[in-house]
């Protein structure tokens, strides 16, 4: 499931995720994802993961990444 942050009915397509389910989180810098984990915490969602510094961070340090 991919959410648009800056998506005016983000806070709504949120509530839709499973609070049963692992959601990972990354854009290309970490700002953005690290936004939505906190408004995903807010909903009491347990099973989060950021990508930490963003895809960005990993491509900087080489590691491949598929698109």
């Amino acid at each position: 499931l991919n959410i648009d942050f800056y998506a005016a009915d983000f806070s709504q397509k949120i509530k839709t995720a499973a609070k049963n389910k692992k959601v990972y989180l990354y854009c290309a810098s970490g700002n953005r994802s690290g936004q939505a984990m906190q408004k995903l915490k807010a909903l009491k969602l347990t099973s989060l993961y950021d990508l930490s510094g963003g895809i960005r961070s990993w491509t900087t340090a080489g590691i491949p990444v598929v698109k």
